[in-house]
């Protein structure tokens, strides 16, 4: 049968070689001291030496194993591996050993970290707004939006400028589970949820999303328009389209003989019935925006094009046109006849609100801020009626004598077109402030 050696474990080895060392410290200070009893005083001296060597060696083997240990303690407690000391001579085995043990858990903290890293990606790709509220009201961005949203890393919801006091105050108010529609500062209507969350052993916390709900009810409101404008369309002009000719030929037929009280009606009956359908007709085209043919141009084009169509309008209406565009070679990409032709309705509203009063000025911004192209009609009149601002885009509402009340429902089918958003606000001291978002790209 073959001989195997016999092999011991790390820590067996290391013991042995430390019991080793402490029989040749014993062996070497006994032969000193028989050596120094019997006169042989330069033996003694020798077996002395030898006793320190063995000593400072038992030492430093024990020296090293012992940072060994305590570095890769240390280290563990840090999840940190990226260094390691010496290696202690008989205690290879265990310092293999103790290596793997670090490139393991070296190994599960990169994992842990990038699975953090994917989470954290992931709920920056949130558009909602995430906030981490504590007991005491402070609020933690959780994500992206939350940042962009609060601009500091945590204060109290009443001290976010962008949250305002009263939203503030319904959203500390939310209970978990619960949701609701709050109005921001700056006029967003906003889709507020709650939930509670906790790591074990820490007090429960709140998380609160908050979700622009603003473009899906556009979506869902314009949705209803429109199939409302195709059953009218449907309806109305299969109904109108043969009375218009049936009154036209009985007009035409009737001539002279016919008493002139039937030929009077009958001309009422086209004159009403033609009335309806340019009625019917109106309604589709509030309703019915062309697709949009998106090309990237610079805004300036745009503006220069509207100044020049309106400036004979203005002009006459006593209202003077403010342009700005930062930067100045701003481009966007969308439909530029449709553009235009919101642009042209926004500053007309501005321009008939403003009216008639000293100073009449209407302000077309164009900026950039974030992903968005920003296109501003700002005017001084009036402001918006608060019995008007829900009404602002429905087909055919108007506040004006003689309007038609389809050029403000337009310009948002525009913007729902190019996947934008128009939105309108109190503008201070007064006035009204349009704005059309639209992707930058």
């Amino acid at each position: 049968m073959a001989s195997r050696a016999l092999v011991l474990p790390a820590a067996g080895r290391f013991a042995f070689a430390v019991w080793l060392h402490a029989l040749m410290i014993a062996a070497l200070a006994f032969l000193a001291v028989e050596a120094a009893l019997h006169g042989l005083y330069a033996n003694a001296v020798l077996a002395t030496g030898a006793t320190l060597l063995a000593a400072l060696s038992l030492a430093r083997r024990a020296g090293v194993a012992d940072r060994a240990l305590a570095l890769f303690i240390d280290q563990s407690a840090v999840e940190s591996f990226d260094e390691w000391g010496p290696s202690a001579p008989g205690f290879e085995a265990a310092e293999a050993a103790m290596r793997r043990a670090a490139g393991a858990l070296r190994t599960t903290r990169a994992e842990r970290s990038a699975r953090i890293d994917y989470l954290q990606a992931l709920l920056d790709s949130v558009a909602a707004v995430l906030l981490a509220v504590e007991a005491d009201g402070v609020a933690i961005p959780a994500n992206r939006a939350a940042v962009r949203l609060m601009a500091q890393p945590a204060a109290r919801l009443a001290e976010v400028g962008a949250i305002g006091g009263p939203a503030a105050a319904r959203l500390l108010a939310l209970r978990p589970g619960g949701r609701e529609i709050v109005a921001l500062a700056d006029g967003r209507q906003m889709l507020a949820t709650a939930v509670r969350f906790g790591a074990h052993g820490a007090p429960a916390e709140r998380l609160v999303a908050l979700q622009d709900v603003a473009v899906e009810l556009d979506i869902v409101e314009l949705k209803a328009w429109q199939d409302l404008a195709r059953v009218l369309t449907h309806e109305i002009m299969n109904s109108l389209t043969p009375i218009a000719s049936l009154a036209e030929s009985l007009k035409a037929g009737l001539g002279d003989a016919e008493p002139a009280q039937t030929a009077e009606a009958i001309e009422v009956i086209a004159r009403r019935s033609q009335g309806l359908m340019t009625f019917v007709e109106r309604y589709r085209t509030a309703t019915e925006a062309p697709e949009p043919r998106p090309q990237v141009f610079p805004l300036k084009r745009l503006v220069v094009g509207v100044e020049a169509l309106m400036a004979a309008d203005l002009k006459a209406r006593g209202v003077t046109l403010d342009i700005s565009i930062a930067p100045d070679d701003l481009t966007v990409a969308a439909d530029p006849d449709l553009l235009d032709q919101a642009v042209i309705n926004l500053v007309r509203n501005a321009a008939e609100a403003c009216a008639g009063i000293a100073d009449a000025r209407v302000e077309l911004v164009c900026r950039q801020a974030d992903d968005q192209v920003l296109i501003s009609v700002a005017d001084n009149g009036a402001g918006l009626a608060e019995t008007a601002r829900t009404q602002l885009f429905v087909p055919f509402f108007t506040t004006k004598t003689g309007g038609s009340g389809i050029g403000l429902s337009v310009a948002r089918q525009i913007a729902l077109a190019h996947h934008g958003q128009l939105t309108a606000t109190e503008r201070q001291p007064h006035g009204a402030i349009f704005v059309l978002s639209l992707p930058a790209r």
